[in-house]
């Protein structure tokens, strides 16, 4: 099972100078553009709340513009084969998380005076990216630990691709963070919420 873990790593997450250009990032960015769209359509037929609309839009935004700057980095790191100073993009991925909390709670505020589960989850879960982007950082760039401590790499593995499938559901059928399952997929304590 490790190796599983290991080997799922190495292919997905790693940069290396022999990664492959194209990732299932930009496979998951295309995700959340269609969670975007049908989030937009349903919307425009008044199935949607404004709440989750601004939510959705916001976390899409968030991932089509750090699909785009990984792949750029992952394009540097294969054209000139030196890794050094693209492990700041963890450092720009963390704080895009911070940015975008910070954008959907202003947007919330200005535009929605009302906060819905879909809201509180996407919170959570790029909170959750924010510190996993930073301990990355943190080791790679302050510490400067290349092979060591790699409990880490899985962990964050784990922990980006739990959150990031996990947003994509919750944003396609937010209706299911009312559910038992939404406690899960949500990582909710409760599954009690007023707003969809």
């Amino acid at each position: 099972m490790f190796n599983s873990f290991s080997q799922l790593y190495n292919e997905l997450l790693e940069v290396t100078a022999e990664h492959s250009v194209f990732s299932y990032q930009v496979v998951i960015c295309f995700l959340y553009l269609s969670a975007l769209a049908w989030s937009l359509i349903k919307a425009r037929r008044g199935l949607e709340s404004f709440s989750n609309f601004i939510t959705i839009s916001v976390v899409s935004a968030k991932y089509i513009l750090t699909t785009l700057l990984m792949e750029f980095a992952l394009v540097y790191v294969q054209e000139e084969g030196i890794i050094g100073n693209v492990q700041n993009v963890y450092l720009a991925l963390s704080l895009s998380n911070l940015l975008a909390i910070f954008a959907c709670y202003k947007l919330h505020k200005h535009l929605s005076y009302t906060f819905s589960a879909l809201y509180f989850t996407a919170i959570k879960m790029m909170a959750i990216l924010f510190f996993a982007n930073l301990a990355l950082w943190v080791k790679f760039v302050l510490l400067d630990i290349q092979e060591g401590l790699v409990f880490l790499h899985y962990a964050f593995s784990f922990l980006y691709w739990y959150t990031t499938i996990s947003l994509a559901i919750v944003m396609f059928f937010p209706a299911i963070i009312l559910t038992r399952i939404g406690v899960i997929v949500g990582l909710s304590l409760s599954y009690r919420y007023k707003n969809v």
